[in-house]
């Protein structure tokens, strides 16, 4: 039973028992509820809502529309901190005496107003305090204030305060009153302050808030224990984050009040019409209501019906006057008090009275807003014909107005925004299991990750923001977010509602156990989940729950105190929200049916992403992370970014064409970076330098101010629903012709417009052709394009305005060349010292002594170009110095025109390298470079080219390349061609700084204080548009001036296969720690990092080790890091000491290239600084740099290098979303690189002709033709042709030509089992052009087959022993794409003997389809005893990195039988690390027949309980294919389906009748065609399975139910229905009908027995066996079986002997019509029994009551008795009473007409009487009617006479008033005799209700459903006079609606308690 987690949730959440009375038949529709057509009548039926896991809460939506008030909701933020908010950081002591109460303290009351000295600092709501300049802690409370003040047209109503999200923990007090403790951080809930802030009434609110994380000691975790809160938000922010995050409003609210109005949208079979289902619940202190509810498209009515409601069954009795008369005490008295009553004064009460009475009427108040008063829910449900659809494509929405009516009349109405979406999941209606649908349609989530992210806010987004956020991810053409890792505000929820966004809304959930132990409590995951649901449950946008992100199911469950994630799973099954949920990290021990989605994050772009048909679908809500976990590549070169994009590409169109592949949410959105204020901590860093904090610049499409990255466009790109192939692009007759992919899920692509852009302008089509989603097709555009057009630019549009791509078609083929080499050559001068290559314009000058260039320049006057060089580049590999070599160093000759320069030399880690350099007369310079020896590092490198020094004062870069993509935004550091500055334009006068929102575009940053320390002079050199790499460039300049003849370094590419960049980087001139003047004594070791100074640091961990450097100057600055592994260092200057530094810095991330010391003010000359390791936290520092302070100045400076890449890689983006290939290097390798000194463009583009449109197609008569479209040809021009073929068997890479195949036809004879294409290639004049390349064709696919080779497959024979020689892998990471998932090796044993595999086939073609790897060796391989032939099965790839392919194949011209032979030799290639042989498959081709296969096999039982196989045949008929049902026992003493299947003798048809000896048993059916076995699921027969749950088992008293989703020893088990029951201490019994019996239990760590019998017969006694110490083992063992019993009905009778035994189920053989057979596992694929789940019997309304949870009735009668009591004590209470001697009225007479108001007021007299109540009453209420206020109302013409009488005494006064009906009198006439206010007598006795208390003081004339009074507390509560204290009434207990009823309620509801007006104090 689970109803201890319902108190639980009760008393943490403060919420009440939701009661939901019995449920009702469905009424009948009225006449005018009756729709139109066919659509049907709107219907209504009472449901439940609800779960047993934890309470609901209820958050209902503030009224848009309340009675009599005119703004329900008031705004209570302050964004500019003006002062309306204060908050206190200089926290007071919470250990002091007068300290504030800690959180667990009863009574958290605290007098705020002693702190109003302290320093209450303004500050912005909502926000983050840290953001702020407040540098919290966390798990102390820090304090927000504010004043409130409630509008006066609030009274009658409940007053909340709204927060729609505090972080953590929070606590809230009005005026010191302790109100409300919540934890969670980003959810929705309220404080009703009705009582503590009455309406005119200015109040003081105090919020606390607090995070719980860490060790950190504070009033929430005062003993400095290890406490999280689930979220873990601080860890995720890197800063210590709290504080009010989102908004807070004021909010009044009814008493009689919408609770929850609950949507759902279900459209029929065609997804035309539609039902919309409203489920209701009220809150009602009155007696009955009417809700209307309307649907709105826009101000238009659609459509509406209404629905009744009655006040559940309770009976509030008099509770409602109990409060108004303790309403009316407490106020009328709160300065009428005495603490001691000796020194009390008449009239006074006790202060103690008074306090108990507050206490008390404010329990009743609760009693009267709470839950208790809710209503049943009921479902309305009304028939919409064709609504408009809600999907992401068309966020179409519509209005939802309910309008709660009360007594007649309007008093609340409420709005929100619906859509019209149905959600299919799970395999519903006859969908797929591993696919989600929307409104029918396939979805494809193409989606991102995001946190709330503000760059001065923090974790705190405005409106505004979110809905800048949601539009950028719209814009890159994102439809889905994961809101990582909390839910998101309302704000970004009405965007995604608006825009079209589906959501994953996230609870906070993050990081509980995966890598620690989970210290998060139980009570702390679930209020925040259910309050996310029932805030969020209506919304369109919302597509998936997710039940935490990276956290560990198991450790949760075990750790916590509760199974908070099965807890959050069972919660959202029971208020059946229709959306799926996911958890992540899956596979921590939850069951298989938690989630409904299976979560993968990391996964590789281009591994396998999907899932099968009868699999859950696979979203991958973590995927292709964007790199910014890479400082060092971040910091080098800002084109990661940039190359992302091509990941994210081949990722998203892996998931898209991948069946079961949901989609993806990138890692992340927006960049998780905070300009915390200077004097802010970080809490950890370890992937930034900078002083930001923040996890990374993870932003796929945003920054932290809200400006569109790189990576957005890539997104943008990689996303893309319109996907047009550009090189198949054509014109035909002034038409262009478009292929097109819709990768749309709802919008066919004549919903798009197209505009185009050519020479001639630009045109705008919608596009008129019809291609649905997920198909593809050519879209036209009849633009008169003319023959001549070279670029067309294409945009696509989306009906709402968002541009979802863009491509630059190339209908002309264009190539590039540039300027020859002069064929003047250049002179050649060399000195002893030197070596010039002067030409046109141009000196190069190299150094001897270097071995490098010295100077290269052009001009002149210009100066050089270059300065050193040329270098190896190579980035992950250090070379070191270059020394040239003593022979040969520098050479240079003359070859042909050509000055040839050869450099020799090596650096040094030893890499010998070899520079020829080639200079042509005008300055073109080739250089070509050559390992001479093996590389030190040879793989995994980043970059290996060559680099030149060049000087730092160039202007720009401009550049052309070969990109990713055809076209990109002006402003984009991926475009195609383009200028980059080095510095922004303007940035003198506008630089960047911290903190600052630049207001410019992200490429012209020059700062980045997230990657870049504070302090790193390396930040700010050059844009980041400067910075980047420019991939497959053509050109790319180096610009010394910006005019067109500025001298440049033009690198030249003509194939486009090199990038270049410049880098910058500011050397400091320090002394590095390797520099040899340092001299180390001591155990130092070496260590490289690209943070330290020059990549490297030296450090020791031995105390006395230290080092020493002479240096000449006047101070030294020491360079070391600040982390958290060092300690302290001792400083010596010329053998003095001078000071112990500690080291030691508790940030995770290391503060690198700190200067730890400095000294300045030396006498110039020679000194010596000594460093020494002398202890600390760590005994160990760091050495990284000296600086030598000299009289010269800083040698600090800039350096510039221009590198070109032959290769380029970004290793560190890892995370599996890489797609490229790591640099090597080899001995000998080569690379080269051109480049030109000049002042001009040498660069020109020529059309050349072209081929697009390269169509095959199959003409059905056994050949292939190819067509083609040839642009701008002429007599030169040439078209070849030449056609492919892919083997079945082989990737794509293994493409080969077809020989012979040279024309556009082409014969399929011998091709079959092949995909086949056609290359056309262009040859113009003497040019080969680039070849185009086809679409495949599929030839002969019904023409073969494969045979899996297993161990154990029949038609194989095999020699050698099995697992010894050979051996079958199944289901490996290396058997993946592997076919069948399994892969069989003979293996290497060293033994010379052969191993081998026979296979004897009929075809004419065999292939053996294996992998190549690095440990196989040579097989041989036989045919039909031909001679053998030697296979080399070694490759370079290693297991599991392998692709199979075809190893040997071979083909016949006749089909025969043909036998294969394998065999291991033993041999292999020497580069081979064994000789393994690697049998995959073989494929056999059979010309002559088609393969016949069977697809989709399943069996059922039909109404006969016959067995039927269903299947699908391809190719053949039933005739064609062989069946075999197989059979063996469900449950066995091994447990569940352990044995071996059998075959069923004579059992080889389609279907099979079970006999009755059968019961019990599974069946299957197993098909062979085309040499493939298929395997169905499996049935069992003839028998039903009963839940130990199941109501029918009558259990004895004692008994224990446990499910596997909350038992830790279940986690590991297989019980039945993940139940099982444990009872003692009685007989179980059932009765059942069938001829047999079988109970089913699990093995406990101890065996236990019991007796069982049938029918009373023979008792046996049963041992249920034990599983061992600490071991448990559910797995559905059978422990008894009674067969043979005759049909009819049984009783099975279990009696547990010695203590408890366990039942998971029973097993009914053959049974009656009552039984049921029940669908089974599908025991082929261990697949788990689908059957339906049964609640547990215990958790029914019964077994709540016996747990003793109090109902709502016994609260309702606890409030009435426990103020009663309180009333009357506080009136005994009183000193003396001075008495009421007269009563006077400031009016005797009054004329109104019809309608008027007056108030009379009366006074009583002595002053000081101690009751000075006064009832008013008029002797004609149909004249003029007067309330308790005096206000006397007109309402008809006559007389009547107002009399106000004293509560004491009963002394009167009258006032006579005349109504006229419009016209007033000329003469008031006299007024009737009115007697003088005489003594009234003491009423008669009254007898006394037997539970009544003693009556005080004359009753009123106001009459309870009892008959008692309902005045000040005199009289019984029986009869005509009595009180309404007494409560507990005989007589009739109607509801209010009673006629009578004091203050008239309902009509008293919608006005209000009364006593909500009423002031409170503290006292």
């Amino acid at each position: 039973m689970r109803t201890w987690k319902k108190g639980l949730g009760m008393a943490l959440a403060g919420a009440m028992a939701l009661q939901l009375g019995m449920a009702v038949p469905a009424a009948e529709p009225e006449d005018d509820q009756a729709a139109s057509g066919s659509l049907g009548a709107v219907q209504t039926e009472t449901v439940e809502i609800g779960s047993d896991v934890w309470e609901t809460p209820v958050i209902p939506d503030a009224p848009v529309s309340l009675r009599g008030v005119s703004q329900a909701e008031i705004d209570l933020n302050e964004t500019t901190g003006d002062g309306t908010w204060k908050f206190l950081y200089d926290i007071p002591d919470y250990t002091a005496e007068d300290g504030v109460p800690y959180p667990t303290e009863e009574n958290q009351d605290f007098d705020f107003s002693a702190w109003e000295d302290k320093n209450w600092q303004d500050i912005i709501v909502p926000g983050e305090p840290l953001m702020q300049g407040f540098d919290v802690l966390t798990n102390n409370e820090y304090y927000y204030q504010r004043e409130i003040t409630v509008p006066e047209d609030f009274a009658g109503n409940r007053v909340l305060v709204r927060f729609d999200g505090v972080y953590s923990n929070a606590r809230v007090w009005i005026n010191g009153k302790h109100i409300k403790t919540h934890v969670g951080g980003f959810t929705t809930w309220d404080c009703d302050i009705t009582e503590y802030a009455a309406p005119g009434e200015t109040v003081t609110m105090t919020v606390g808030v607090a995070e719980l994380y860490s060790t950190t000691k504070g009033i929430w975790n005062p003993e400095g224990k290890s406490v999280n809160n689930p979220a873990n938000a601080t860890e995720y922010a890197h800063h210590d984050m709290t504080g009010i995050l989102r908004d807070v409003s004021l909010v009044a609210m009814p008493y009689d009040y919408i609770a929850r109005t609950y949507v759902n949208t279900d459209f029929d079979e065609n997804f035309v019409n539609a039902d919309l289902e409203v489920t209701a619940q009220l809150g009602l202190v009155s007696g009955e209501a009417v809700l209307k509810i309307e649907l709105l498209d826009g101000e238009t009515l659609v459509t509406s019906a209404e629905t009744e409601f009655q006040r559940n069954g309770q009976d509030i009795k008099n509770l409602p006057e109990l409060v108004e008369e303790a309403g009316t005490l407490l106020e009328n008295n709160r300065d009428n008090l005495y603490e001691d009553k000796e020194s009390g004064k008449a009239g006074q009460y006790s202060k103690e009275a008074y306090e108990t009475l507050e206490r008390e009427r404010d329990e009743a108040l609760a009693v009267l807003g709470s839950e208790c008063m809710l209503t049943d829910a009921v479902k309305v449900t009304i028939p919409v014909e064709a609504p408009k659809q809600w999907d992401a494509e068309h966020p179409n929405l519509y209005t939802l107005r309910t309008t709660l009516v009360v007594d007649g009349e309007e008093t609340q109405v409420n709005e929100e925004r619906i859509g019209f979406r149905e959600i299919q999941y799970n395999g519903a209606d006859g969908t797929d299991n591993n696919k989600i649908y929307v409104n029918g349609k396939e979805v494809k989530l193409r989606g991102t990750c995001r946190h709330d992210v503000s760059d001065d806010l923090g974790r705190s987004m405005t409106r505004e923001e979110s809905y800048a956020e949601a539009k950028a991810y719209k814009n890159a053409n994102i439809n889905f977010i994961r809101t990582s890792h909390y839910p998101v505000s309302e704000h970004m929820l009405d965007a995604c509602d608006e825009l079209g966004i589906y959501v994953e809304q996230e609870t906070a959930v993050c990081f509980q156990g995966p890598w620690a132990d989970v210290a998060s409590k139980y009570e702390d995951f679930m209020p925040q989940f259910t309050e996310m649901i029932e805030r969020d449950r209506n919304r369109a946008c919302i597509l998936i729950w997710s039940l935490g992100n990276e956290s560990n199911y198991s450790k949760i469950a075990s750790q916590s105190g509760g199974n908070a994630i099965q807890d959050e799973k069972d919660y959202l099954s029971d208020m059946n929200t229709g959306r799926p949920c996911i958890f992540s990290f899956p596979d921590t021990g939850e069951p298989g049916d938690l989630a409904d989605i299976y979560s993968v994050h990391y996964a590789s772009v281009t591994g396998g992403l999907g899932s099968s048909t009868d699999s859950k679908p696979v979203l991958h809500d973590e995927f292709a992370h964007i790199p910014c976990y890479n400082l060092d590549e971040l910091q080098r070169d800002v084109n990661v970014r940039n190359f992302w994009g091509e990941s994210i590409k081949k990722g998203w169109e892996n998931i898209f064409e991948t069946d079961g592949a949901l989609g993806a949410a990138l890692w992340g959105g927006i960049d998780d970076v905070f300009y915390i204020p200077e004097g802010t901590t970080e809490r950890w860093q370890s992937h930034s330098d900078g002083q930001t904090a923040g996890y990374g610049e993870w932003g796929s499409v945003l920054d932290a101010y809200l400006r569109e990255k790189p990576e957005a466009y890539m997104t943008k790109k990689a996303y893309s629903p319109v996907r047009v192939d550009e090189d198949n692009c054509y014109v035909s007759g002034g038409t262009l012709y478009i292929p097109v992919k819709n990768w749309f899920d709802h919008t066919n692509l004549n919903e798009v417009k197209m505009e185009v852009t050519t020479d001639a302008g630009t045109q705008e089509f919608w596009i008129a052709e019809s291609i649905e989603p997920h198909s593809e097709g050519v879209v036209t555009a009849a633009a008169g394009i003319s023959d001549s057009q070279g670029t067309v630019n294409l945009k696509f549009y989306t009906a709402d305005g968002v541009m979802v791509d863009e491509y630059n078609v190339e209908l002309a083929k264009t190539e590039y060349s540039f300027t020859a080499p002069s064929e003047t050559a250049p002179v050649i001068d060399e000195t002893d010292s030197e070596i010039a290559v002067n030409g046109e314009n141009f000196a190069l000058v190299f150094s001897k002594t270097t071995g490098l260039i010295s100077s290269g320049s052009f001009g002149e006057d210009e100066g050089a170009l270059l300065t050193g060089g040329p270098y190896l580049h190579v980035t992950g590999s250090s070379l070191g110095s270059w020394t040239p070599a003593e022979t040969d160093g520098v050479k240079a000759e003359m070859v042909g025109n050509q000055a040839v320069v050869t450099l020799n030399g090596s650096y040094d880690n030893g890499q010998g390298v070899q520079f020829v350099l080639s200079i042509s007369g005008n300055g073109i310079i080739r250089t070509e470079y050559t390992l001479t020896t093996a590389p030190a590092a040879g793989s995994g490198l980043s970059e290996v080219g060559i680099s030149y020094d060049i000087p730092s004062d160039m202007e720009s870069v401009s550049w052309l390349r070969d990109g990713l993509y055809s076209a990109y935004p002006e402003d984009h550091i991926g475009r195609n061609e383009g200028t980059a500055l080095k510095v922004r334009e303007g940035a003198q006068e506008n630089p960047d700084q911290y903190g600052v929102e630049p207001q410019w575009s992200w490429k012209d940053d020059m700062m980045n204080y997230f990657v870049w320390g504070t302090e790193d002079p390396n930040n700010g050199l050059a844009t980041n548009d400067f910075r980047t790499m420019r991939e497959n460039v053509y050109y790319y300049n180096v610009n010394y001036g910006s005019e067109e003849d500025a001298p440049r370094i033009s690198v030249e590419s003509q194939d486009a296969d090199v990038a270049a960049r410049v880098s910058l980087t500011y050397d400091l001139g320090y002394i590095d720690d390797r520099d040899p003047r340092i001299k180390y004594e001591g155990s130092w070791a070496a260590y490289e990092s690209g943070s330290d100074y020059a990549g490297t640091e030296t450090y020791s961990s031995a105390v006395g080790d230290y080092c020493e450097l002479t240096f000449e100057g006047t101070g030294v600055a020491f360079i070391g890091s600040k982390q958290n592994n060092v300690g302290n260092l001792k400083v010596y200057i010329d053998g003095e000491f001078k000071e112990e530094i500690d080291t030691y810095s508790n940030l995770g991330n290391n503060l690198k290239q700190s200067e730890i010391y400095r000294i300045e003010g030396l006498e110039n000359g020679e000194h010596t600084i000594r460093i020494e390791t002398s202890g600390g936290k760590y005994n160990c520092i760091v050495v990284d740099a000296f600086n030598v302070i000299s009289e010269e100045g800083s040698s600090a400076k800039e350096v510039s290098r221009l590198v070109i890449d032959n290769q380029w890689y970004y290793p560190n983006m890892g995370w599996g979303n890489y797609t490229g290939t790591a640099g090597t290097m080899y001995e000998n390798m080569t690379g080269s690189a051109t480049i030109r000194l000049t002042n001009g463009s040498n660069f020109t583009a020529e059309v050349v002709p072209s081929v697009s449109n390269v169509t095959v197609k199959d003409n059905g008569d056994g050949t292939l033709a190819a067509s083609y479209e040839l642009r701008n040809g002429d007599e030169n021009t040439q078209v070849a042709f030449q056609w492919y073929r892919i083997p079945v068997g082989d990737p794509d890479s293994k493409a080969e030509a077809v020989p012979g195949a040279d024309k556009a036809a082409l014969s399929t004879d011998g091709l079959e089992a092949s995909r086949v294409y056609c290359q056309i290639s262009v040859k113009y004049g003497d040019r080969d052009l680039d070849p185009v390349k086809s679409n495949v064709v599929e030839v002969g696919m019904d023409y073969y087959q494969y045979y899996d080779i297993t161990a154990d497959s029949e038609g194989f024979v095999f020699t050698g022993e099995k697992d010894t020689d050979y051996k079958t892998d199944t289901d490996k990471s290396w058997t993946a794409n592997a076919y069948g998932k399994t892969v069989t090796y003979l293996l290497d044993t060293g033994i010379p003997e052969n191993a081998g595999v026979t296979f004897t086939f009929e075809g004419n073609g065999i292939r053996w389809v294996g992998g190549k790897e690095n440990n196989q060796g040579i097989a041989a391989v036989t045919v039909d005893g031909e001679p053998a032939e030697m296979i080399d099965l070694y490759g370079t790839a290693s297991t599991g990195s392998q692709v199979n392919e075809i190893l040997y194949e071979k083909t016949w011209e006749e089909v025969g039988e043909h036998t294969i032979t394998i065999l291991r030799t033993g041999e292999k290639n020497d580069s081979a690390v064994a000789a393994n042989i690697s049998l995959d498959a073989f494929i056999v081709i059979n010309k002559e027949k088609s393969r016949v296969t069977v697809e989709e096999l399943t069996i059922s039982l039909d109404e006969n309980k016959v067995l039927q196989a269903d299947c699908q045949i391809r190719n053949g008929t039933e005739a064609d294919v062989q069946f075999q049902w197989y059979e063996k026992e469900a449950y066995t003493s091994d447990g569940y389906a352990k044995g071996d299947w059998q075959p069923v003798e004579g059992a080889v048809q389609s279907s099979w009748q079970p006999s009755p000896e059968d019961a019990g048993k599974l069946f299957c059916c197993k098909t062979t065609a085309g040499g493939v076995t298929t395997e169905s699921n499996a049935l069992l027969v003839n028998a039903a399975v009963v839940d130990d749950t199941d109501e029918r088992i009558m259990y004895p008293e004692n008994i224990l139910q446990d499910t596997a989703s909350s038992k830790p020893y279940l986690e590991n088990s297989d019980p039945y229905n993940d139940t099982v029951t444990y009872f003692a201490g009685g007989d179980l019994t059932f009765t059942f009908n069938g001829t047999g019996i079988v109970w089913i239990a699990g093995h406990d760590q101890t065996a236990s027995a019991a007796e069982v019998s049938v029918d009373g017969g023979k008792i046996q006694t049963v041992e249920v066996p034990g599983a061992g110490a600490g071991v448990w083992a559910f797995n559905q063992y059978e422990v008894y079986r009674a067969e043979n019993l005759g049909a009819g009905e049984h009783t099975l009778t279990i009696t547990p002997q010695g203590g408890y035994t366990n039942l998971d189920a029973l097993v009914v053989l053959n049974p009656g019509s009552t039984g049921e057979v029940l669908a089974a596992r599908n025991a082929g694929t261990a697949g788990m029994l689908q059957n339906l789940r049964l609640a547990p019997g215990l958790e029914s309304a019964a077994g709540a009551a016996a747990a003793g949870e109090t109902s709502c009735q016994e609260k309702i009668d606890a409030a009435v008795r426990e103020l009663t009591r309180a009333i009357e004590d506080f009136k005994a209470s009183q000193i003396g009473t001075v008495a009421v001697e007269e009563v006077y009225l400031d009016k005797t007479e009054l004329t109104l007409e019809k309608g008027q108001k007056e108030t009379l007021k009366a006074t009583v007299k002595p002053d000081n009487a101690t009751n000075q109540e006064i009832i008013f009453t008029s002797s004609d209420e149909t004249v003029a009617s007067v309330d308790a206020k005096g206000t006397v109302t007109a309402k008809g013409a006559g007389q009547a006479v107002i009399t106000a009488e004293s509560a004491d005494g009963g002394h009167k006064a009258v006032c006579s008033v005349t109504v006229t009906e419009g016209q007033k009198p000329t003469a008031t006439p006299e007024p009737t005799d009115t007697p003088e206010p005489t003594d009234t007598p003491e009423p008669t006795d009254t007898p006394e209700a037997t539970a009544a208390p003693k009556p005080s003081g004359k009753p009123s004339t106001s009459v309870t459903p009892g008959g008692g009074s309902a005045g000040t507390g005199g009289g019984s509560g029986t009869g005509t006079g009595g009180s309404a204290g007494a409560g507990a009434q005989t007589g009739d207990s109607a509801p209010l609606e009673a006629a009578g009823l004091a203050l008239g309620l309902g009509a008293a509801a919608a006005a209000g308690l009364a006593v909500i007006r009423r002031k409170k104090r503290i006292q």
